[in-house]
């Protein structure tokens, strides 16, 4: 079981780098728009994907945690 709960602690890592690497590219995307004073654009929106996908993928290991105890 130990094996397998490291592993999982390993993967939640690598999925909040990719979460945070899409939330500051995010940023980066919309400070360029509001420069150019194009309003909202795909950076906004990508904010939202981002925070979808976040609480999906805690939820699931939060349910796979559950289930394996």
């Amino acid at each position: 079981m130990d094996p397998i709960l490291t592993l999982g602690g390993y993967l939640m890592f690598v999925a909040a780098a990719a979460f945070i690497g899409a939330a500051v590219w995010a940023g980066f995307e919309t400070a360029l728009s509001y420069r150019a004073a194009h309003g909202l654009n795909v950076g906004v929106i990508r904010y939202g994907v981002t925070a979808i996908a976040a609480i999906v993928c805690t939820s699931a290991t939060a349910i796979a945690g559950w289930t394996l105890i």
